[in-house]
């Protein structure tokens, strides 16, 4: 009996170790699988804390299951706000229908992705990209949730940008074809007045034929203005480059308008002693100022006050500033008031080009433009201007105008018909005579047969051999010989020809007796 027994207790004890060394296998797989997914869950965890999209958990209803710290932070709420909440509550830009068309899409297809707005708890719209996904087996979805604000104002700063490239376009295309056209406005307007100027000084003084003829000549003289405004949008540099004092110009403008446009506006100047110089073109910021003055009486019908200031500010730099006490511009209208040829004036009184102008003569300077302006509270128009290099100004040229100027041989060279027909007349009746030719060429195997003159006239833009080409081969001929340059067209090419070559000055198109007769005096003084 001992034995059996024995045995059979000897079999129980291994059988209570082997189950007790099962147990404690069993207990250590699962302290080991519970360990990793302990791990496993804290990694998820770590990896939707560290998320910078927020990411929801939503059951079918599409209630908030779970969310991570990005969500909370990007809404603003805590999570025990968050859970259990409708996510349709939390769009602001879609009812709960279309949230709920959201999930059915996602239901049918697996997955969804929308641009939306969420709202935060402050109130504050936060635009957002989702991207959401069904939970497989669990009715349940994941939605991630990013932050597009920065994306949206890029591409609002870029729609800017392509809209500014747009409208400098428009104004490029504009002075390429103002300056396509401008060369032979500006011939018709010379040729214009010049036999005005002649037949107005042949005609009985203060009789119709006078009256009528000094009439011609300011129609020549306000087109050519309208065609020098519209060459302005292609122009990247001034007619004339020279230092001048911008409280003269400033002084000469008021004067003029004190005694022609005021009438009910008072005038106040505050001009700053000692102002450095500016470097440019006076005719042209003169005209622009011109403008600006006669814009803001127009916006003063009742009367007011025109006020008009010059300060240093800051580098050197010379501050002019017009200020009115009219009706002043609402938003939609000061955005466009630098637009060419958008005008608030009723038609015909206005081109719409006045201040797209004055903002292209100041870029031509190098300078600065600005507005202010409201409905009632009058406007402000501020032009900086960099100094001109040095304080010097130049001495000013009357003083070579005072003497007479002996009859001329005028080498004139010129393509245009009109010209040729109407300019040596005007010449005439300023005591000279002309020496016409047509082509470049021509002129040039004249000067070579030994054709003498005193001074050149010719046109800077003639088919074949222009003044540019011209202008050299009369230097290498006739290094002493002033020229006039003709151009109805004064760019940079211009200007560097005059620059590069002594005894040259420009001449522009359309030009009257007494601007022809002072380009003579200075040309041969």
């Amino acid at each position: 009996v001992r034995n059996p027994l024995g045995t059979l207790f000897r079999e129980l004890k291994r059988s209570e170790e082997a189950l007790r060394a099962s147990r404690d296998s069993v207990r250590r797989e699962v302290e080991a699988r519970t360990a990793e997914l302990r791990e496993s869950l804290e990694l998820q965890r770590g990896i939707l804390s560290a998320a910078m999209d927020g990411i929801w958990v939503v059951d079918g209803d599409g209630r908030v299951l779970e969310v991570n710290d990005a969500a909370c932070r990007m809404l603003g709420y805590a999570r025990e706000e968050l859970a259990g909440a409708s996510i349709s509550a939390l769009d602001a830009h879609e009812d709960p229908q279309v949230v709920a068309a959201h999930l059915a899409r996602m239901r049918t297809l697996g997955f969804e992705h929308y641009e939306t707005l969420h709202r935060r708890k402050d109130g504050v719209l936060v635009p957002v990209e989702i991207s959401g996904a069904l939970l497989p087996g669990r009715g349940a979805a994941v939605f991630i949730a990013r932050d597009i604000t920065r994306r949206r104002l890029a591409e609002a700063e870029r729609a800017t940008l392509q809209a500014q490239f747009h409208h400098a376009q428009k104004l490029e295309s504009l002075g390429s074809l103002a300056g396509g056209v401008a060369h032979d406005i500006n011939n018709v307007l010379a040729a214009i007045s010049a036999l005005a100027a002649v037949h107005g000084a042949r005609a009985e003084a203060g009789g119709r034929l006078a009256r009528d003829m000094g009439t011609i000549a300011q129609a020549c003289a306000r087109g050519g203005k309208l065609v020098g405004g519209l060459l302005a949008f292609s122009r990247r540099s001034p007619r004339e480059d020279r230092p001048f004092a911008l409280g003269d110009v400033v002084g000469e403008v008021a004067a003029l308008l004190a005694s022609t446009t005021l009438q009910k506006v008072q005038l106040k100047t505050d001009l700053e002693p000692g102002l450095p110089p500016v470097r440019g073109d006076r005719a042209a910021l003169a005209h622009a100022l011109t403008n600006l003055c006669v814009n803001a009486v127009d916006a003063m019908p009742g009367g007011g006050t025109l006020a008009i200031r010059t300060r240093r500010d800051g580098a050197g730099w010379v501050r002019l500033e017009v200020e009115d006490t009219g009706t002043g511009m609402p938003p939609e209208v000061l955005e466009r008031a630098l637009d060419p040829f958008f005008t608030t004036k009723d038609v015909g009184k206005g081109t719409g080009l006045g201040l797209a102008i004055v903002h292209s003569t100041v870029q031509a300077h190098g300078g600065e433009l600005s507005l202010q302006s409201r409905p009632g509270a009058g406007t402000t128009v501020t032009l900086r201007l960099p100094p001109a290099p040095g304080d010097v100004l130049p001495a000013p040229e009357g003083a070579a105008l005072e003497a007479g100027v002996r009859a001329l041989q005028v080498l004139l060279v010129d393509d245009d018909d009109l010209i040729l027909a109407s300019v040596p007349q005007l010449l005439g009746l300023l005591g000279h005579e002309a020496l016409t030719f047509q082509r470049a060429e021509d002129a040039l195997r004249a000067l070579d047969g030994g054709l003498q003159a005193d001074v050149a006239v010719m046109d800077l833009h003639m088919p074949g051999m222009g003044g540019g080409e011209l202008l050299p081969l009369i230097r290498e001929r006739r290094p002493g010989l002033p020229i006039l340059l003709v151009t109805g067209k004064a760019d940079q090419g211009a200007l560097d020809l005059v620059a590069a070559h002594e005894g040259v000055r420009l001449l522009s198109k359309p030009f009257g007796r007494e601007e022809l007769e002072r380009a003579l005096r200075l040309a041969v003084s």
